[in-house]
């Protein structure tokens, strides 16, 4: 078993995705990204890649 442990000034990012499906078969995702001690721009550039990764995975999809 292992265990994250780290510093309280340790910079840490947290990335939630959620992609569903519709009974039409239409896809849709929402992205969360969240920083402790990381500056704003990397949040926002975190969440702009994987945004744009998804979108190349599901291209029809809706963005919530």
């Amino acid at each position: 078993m292992s265990e994250l442990v780290s510093s309280d000034n340790e910079p840490q990012l947290r990335i939630r995705i959620n992609v569903s499906r519709s009974v039409k078969n239409v896809y849709s995702f929402d992205v969360t990204v969240e920083g402790t001690n990381v500056p704003l721009e990397e949040i926002l550039e975190t969440h702009d890649r994987v945004i744009a990764e998804l979108k190349k995975r599901y291209p029809d999809a809706e963005v919530a």
